[in-house]
C-alpha cells in the first residue's frame, strides 16, 4: 500500500512523498526500528565518515521506498542514483 511518509528520521532523504509500505508493518514500527539501527552506526567505529555517507540514505530509501502509484497494484519505485 502506499501513503505518505510521516516520520521524523529519514524525512531529509524521503521528504513528504508517499512511500511503499508491505502491510506486515506500520510506518512506527519501521521508524523505530531505522531509528535504533542509526544508533548502532553512530556509536560504532567500525562505519567510517564515507561509508556512513552512504548507509544512511540507503537505509531510509530501502526502508521507505518511494511509491509507484502508476502501476496497478501499487508497488516499490526503483530508484538509481
Amino acid at each position: 500500500m502506499c501513503q505518505p511518509y510521516r516520520g521524523k528520521i529519514c524525512s531529509q532523504f524521503v521528504g513528504n512523498h508517499t512511500i511503499y509500505l508491505n502491510s506486515r508493518f506500520n510506518q512506527d514500527i519501521i521508524e523505530k526500528y531505522v531509528e535504533d539501527v542509526f544508533k548502532v552506526v553512530e556509536k560504532s567505529g567500525d562505519v567510517s565518515f564515507q561509508c556512513n555517507r552512504f548507509a544512511i540514505p540507503y537505509l531510509c530509501h530501502s526502508s521507505f521506498p518511494l511509491c509507484d502509484e502508476s502501476s496497478t497494484p501499487h508497488k516499490p519505485k526503483m530508484v538509481i542514483n
